[in-house]
Order: structure tokens, then sequence, then C-alpha cells
């Protein structure tokens, strides 16, 4: 002990006050370090894993003849999914559709139509001559898209510019690109070009409507793409997502396909710019969050769920077709699959977990796991789809009165099922390239169609066409009318006895689960016919 100028010194005491400061001092000097590394990955740019050209891809196969039925599982997903969108009145919306608070949030209204939207598509590929289903749950899902609860949130974001309270016009993909995803995908799948021809309006309030068809929606979306030099478009105000991105780019192909435009210079610049761009060095995914426009900057951490996200809609309209398959090697290999796996014998479903970052990545278990599953089918990775399938079934899959849904939070319960739905549909045939590089032909719409059936809740297992004849099974626990397109008569009807055709609707009686062939004669109507004698 020591005493200087009155003050006595521990030796003791001083050394530790030195080497806490000393501490202290590290520790900021690996903070900064941090932040310095951290900075610099956020400017630097990193290239996605990707495969070399695989050379000239096959022509995708006509999917509509001979589909795979749909499979039970299957059929009590769309259950559920149609109870919920087309089924379901517009003065009960809110029984199901009270989520999003703001309408910031992966489970707000855009995302849970869209992704139900979608998963009705998907169907559409199994079920081709029966418009009825797949038509009413994607005009459904436009429809919630439509509503000024769904897209309110503009004032948030853009109150102050010229364009408010317009929705699409700058900015905004991630309402915007799901938007021009689902008319595209309606008029491809139903043949009804209604929101081309007629278009659809925003409606703010009694004096601002704002007018728009699917080809001005489009060029609103495509004026940015040319614009900016990324080639993609912003969410949130200068943000570029690249799972947002993918929806537009999808779309404008399908449109392509259909004959209806040229985007081949948006799109090449787009995927060229973010392959090269957006592989993730932080985090449990493969691909960075976002860009920020302003400042050419990246979030450079990953996320699973917004991996599974990004790949399911790039594999559609990616240039080659094993570029999205080699990124998801990527994602797959930082994912825990431990989460999935390590309490497979447990009884009660895992606890969810808490962000260990921000709040905005803190997505429930199951919605996370709803979108890997269908990333990992249609990437091919067929062990993690069937690890996640066994694990969402364990745990969160529920079947009640015929519909199987997720029981998890009601925020994200109608999207994270759909996302289950599409993974479902597509492991059992539904192939989303081929839909957009093939859609249905458009002389497609002129041969015989169902349009309607009742009772509205009939299960479709079947609905596709040999030549003139419709090939159709279904179950109903009593007689069903089917609405029929481009028939003037029917000649006969296998297995049932006792059917008529009268004014384009077919009356089959009895019950349960049958599989028939429809005969049918095009042209004007006839007048009745009977098949009480056949």
């Amino acid at each position: 002990m020591m005493s200087a100028g009155g003050f006595t010194i521990h030796p003791v005491a001083s050394r530790k006050r030195t080497c806490i400061l000393r501490l202290l001092l590290g520790f900021a000097a690996l903070l900064a370090l941090l932040i310095v590394a951290v900075v610099w990955l956020s400017f630097i740019r990193h290239p996605l894993p990707r495969l070399g050209s695989t050379g000239p891809e096959p022509a995708p196969p006509a999917w509509w003849e001979n589909p795979p039925p749909i499979t039970d599982t299957e059929a009590s997903y769309v259950q559920y999914l149609s109870s919920v969108t087309w089924q379901l009145p517009r003065e009960r919306w809110m029984e199901h559709w009270n989520v999003g608070g703001q309408q910031h949030g992966v489970f707000s209204i855009r995302y849970q139509a869209a992704f139900a939207g979608y998963a009705f598509a998907a169907l559409g590929m199994r079920i081709p001559a029966c418009p009825a289903i797949t038509g009413a749950g994607l005009r459904s899902a436009i429809d919630h898209l439509l509503e000024r609860r769904a897209w309110a949130y503009v004032s948030g974001y853009w109150k102050d510019k010229p364009w408010f309270p317009d929705p699409v016009s700058e900015e905004n993909i991630m309402y915007s690109g799901h938007l021009l995803q689902l008319v595209v995908m309606y008029e491809a799948m139903t043949g009804d070009d209604r929101y081309r021809t007629q278009g659809f309006d925003f409606v703010w309030d009694e004096k601002t409507r704002i007018h728009y068809t699917t080809l001005t929606l489009a060029e609103a979306i495509v004026r940015q793409m040319r614009r900016n030099a990324c080639g993609g478009v912003a969410c949130e105000p200068g943000l570029v997502f690249l799972p947002c991105n993918n929806h537009p780019q999808l779309a404008l192909l399908l449109l392509e396909k259909l004959g209806l435009g040229n985007w081949s210079a948006e799109r090449r610049k787009w995927e060229t710019w973010a392959l090269d761009s957006y592989a993730a060095l932080l985090g449990q995914g493969g691909i960075r969050l976002a860009y920020y426009l302003p400042a050419r900057a990246f979030i450079p951490a990953g996320h699973p769920g917004l991996d599974g996200w990004s790949l399911l809609w790039y594999h559609p309209w990616a240039s080659d077709a094993g570029h999205a398959a080699s990124i998801w090697q990527e994602t797959a290999r930082r994912v825990d699959w431990s989460v999935y796996a390590r309490r497979a014998d447990a009884a009660a479903p895992p606890p969810e977990q808490a962000s260990a970052c921000c709040l905005a990545l803190a997505l429930p278990l199951p919605t996370v796991a709803s979108f890997l599953y269908p990333a990992a089918v249609a990437c091919g990775d067929a062990k993690h789809a069937e690890l996640l399938r066994q694990w969402l079934d364990r745990y969160y899959a529920m079947n009640f009165n015929g519909m199987a849904f997720l029981n998890c939070s009601n925020e994200y319960r109608i999207g994270a099922t759909a996302n289950v739905t599409i993974a479902e549909l597509v492991r059992h045939g539904s192939n989303l390239r081929h839909l957009v590089h093939r859609p249905l032909p458009r002389d497609y719409f002129k041969g015989p169609l169902i349009s309607e059936l009742e009772p509205a809740d009939t299960r479709v297992y079947q609905a596709w066409r040999r030549g003139k004849d419709l090939i159709v099974e279904f179950d109903s626990p009593g007689p069903v009318r089917l609405l029929l397109a481009n028939v003037a008569a029917v000649q006969s009807v296998s297995e049932v006895a006792g059917w008529q055709f009268d004014h384009r609707v077919l009356s089959l009686p009895g019950h349960g689960r049958r599989l028939v062939t429809i005969k049918t004669v095009s042209g004007e109507l006839s007048e009745m016919s009977d098949g009480s004698s056949r």
C-alpha cells in the first residue's frame, strides 16, 4: 500500500481497474471491427451460388392432359382455403381476415390472400377443366387485395408523395407484384380476360377512384425496373427485397407466354444483378434480406423463411431451372434442421423461438417451415421436404369437418396453410415452372368446362378432358349439379343412372365418391337430355 498527496493507493485495486479498462477497450475495438466488417459486407456485392448453363431446357409437357388426381390431403387443405375465401360471404370476412394490424408484416392481408390465390392456381393444374374452383379462389384473392383495408398502409409510407393514394404507381412491389401475379394467373387458368380488358379500381374514398388494367399495372412496374440500376422495384421506400421481385417477373413471363408482350430485357437485367449481389454471409439464410437503393447498401444477413419464399417463386421464371436448386443447397447448409428433428418424439409443439436480433425476423416456427417446405419440394430436396412435412403434420396439421389447416396463430394461419397446400400440390404433380412456361392454350377454353358446381363444397379430385369427353371425379353427400360451358348436349354419363342435362346444367343424382366420363356435344345448346334409361 502506498500513500501520495494524502490518498491511499491499493496496488491490487489499481491493477483491477487497469484490467477492466483494457477489457472495455478491447471490447470497444472488437465492436468497432465488427461494425466495419458489417458495413463492408453491406456495400460489397456477393454472388449467389448457381449452376452453369445446363443447355436448352426440354419443352414443358401438355400438363392439362391426364394430370394426376388430387389426393385426400390436398383436397382437405383446399376445402379449408375455399371456406375462408370464395365460399365466405363478404360480411363474414373479419371472422378470418382480421389480420395484419398496420399491414406491415408477413401476416398482412396482401400476403395471406396472395398465397391462397397461388394455391388455387396450383390446384388448377390438376383440375384444368374445372375453372369453377380455380377461378373462384383466384377472384377471391384479388378481391381481398383490392379491398382498401389491404393497402391503406400506403398513407404511412407515401402520404406526402404526388402519386398518393395510388398503391401501385411507385414502389410498394410487396403489394403490386402480388396483384399482378394474381390477375395474370387468373386469366391464364380461366381464359377470362376481365382484368385486362375491363380493369379494376382502387377506391380510396368517395372522391378518389384509381383505375388500372392488367397491362397498365404491368407498365407501372416495368417503368421502375427500367429506371432503377439494379432492375428491381422497392417495397417499403428504397428497400428492394428479392422475394417480392419474383412475383412481377413471374407474371411478366406468363404474360409473354400468353402472347401479350415481351419483357425479356427487364427479366435479364434483374436476374443478372440479383444473382451477382444477394448472397448472405450472415444468418441462417443464404439470401440477403434487402438492398437499400439510396445508399446502395445491403442488409447483409439472411433468413431461412425469406429463402424459402424467394426460391419457390424464383424457380418458375428462372433463366435456368437449376439456379434455384443450386441456391437452395446453400440455404439447406445454413438452416438449423435440428429445430425440426430433435423433438420428433415429443408430444407437445416446440416453443416458439425468441428473436435474437430484431423482432421483424421473429416469424413463428410453423410459418418459417411453411415457406421452406414448398421450396424444398420445388428444388428437388426430398429429404428436407419430408422432414418438414412430418414435423408440420405432427405438431400443427389439424383436421376438422373434412378440412385441413395449420393450427398456428390466426394472423399466419391462412398464408401458412396456403404454402403447405402449394407444397402438397407441387409434390404430387403441379409443376409451377410448367404453368408459367406453357400455360393452357387459349383454345382450351373453347372446349367443355365446368364453370359452376353445386353444392359449392363438392370435392373435385379430377376434372380434365379426353377429346370432348370430360373426366370428372368428385365426392359429395348428395346430388351434384354441374354448369357446363361450351356444351350443347350430353350423350352419356358413365356409372350414373338418372342424370339430366337441361340448359347447360348437368344434374347427377346419388351421393359419395364417383369417377365419371361425360360424353359431350359441342355447339349450340339443344333441348334437355335425359339419361334416366342409360
